[in-house]
């Protein structure tokens, strides 16, 4: 996968290993994941083509920092396209900047700060029915002052005290926790949702459930109940949201023990 350097004059070819590295790739369930770095500094305008990627124009038109995120993040798609067996088709974004993903595959997508996750399984299987990732590092002290009532309610937040998480903690969970399941379920609704439209109902040292108050879609409906886990790595926060109570009731009875 990887282009070798090669000397062009004064120019050095870009090399894509150079650009990015996969650190961690597992699996849960069908679903693939992994995390990934990458370097902007390394990004050069011609690693699209290089990389065989298709260079939709409005990210030509972005900076070379979003270009790199960009590239960053569809290299390891295609990764996981390989590690899973399923056909490696590009990975384009609605006009609405959503991923379109391609058929009969089920994925998700976070950036942040250098680093990309992301997450892959076939779809139409039994089970694990929506996939959302999210990174997050730790919401600054002015974050938490103009965010926090929006992002969790007084009885969300007890819930994460009560399982011995900070305030800082409880609050960036709930803020990523409910961003995964957006991205999740907004592939299928297209509907906004602010953070009050999903609670946090369970959170333990690794996992959490969030419910939802109000209908997302005719399937998804008020009181729908997923589950999903949370990591600290490098000082930032993982989130990923699996599956929805219709297939994981049992896993649900386990998170609240």
């Amino acid at each position: 996968m990887a282009t070798e350097p090669t000397q062009q004059g004064q120019i050095m070819a870009w090399s894509e290993t150079e650009f990015w590295q996969p650190e961690l790739v597992w699996r849960e369930g069908a679903a693939v994941f992994a995390i990934a770095a990458f370097h902007a500094v390394q990004y050069q305008s011609d690693a699209f083509r290089q990389s065989h990627m298709v260079f939709p124009a409005e990210v030509q038109a972005s900076v070379s920092s979003r270009q790199a995120e960009y590239l960053a993040g569809r290299l390891l798609v295609r990764y996981l396209q390989q590690h899973c067996g399923l056909a490696v088709l590009p990975l384009l974004a609605g006009a609405d900047r959503c991923p379109r993903w391609p058929p009969g595959q089920i994925g998700s997508l976070s950036h942040s700060d250098g680093l990309v996750f992301a997450a892959l399984q076939p779809a139409g299987l039994a089970g694990q029915s929506v996939l959302g990732v999210d990174i997050e590092c730790a919401l600054s002290q002015q974050q938490q002052q103009l965010l926090g009532t929006e992002i969790l309610s007084a009885p969300e937040l007890s819930l994460g005290l009560a399982a011995g998480l900070t305030e800082n903690a409880v609050l960036t969970l709930g803020f990523s926790a409910k961003e995964s399941l957006y991205k999740a379920l907004y592939p299928q609704c297209r509907r906004v949702m602010d953070f009050s439209a999903a609670e946090l109902v369970v959170i333990t040292e690794q996992h959490f459930a969030l419910r939802l108050t109000q209908p997302w879609s005719e399937r998804w409906r008020q009181g729908g109940l997923f589950r999903g886990r949370y990591f600290w790595r490098q000082h930032r926060l993982y989130t990923l949201v699996l599956s929805d109570d219709e297939t994981d009731s049992a896993d649900l009875m386990l998170a609240r023990t």
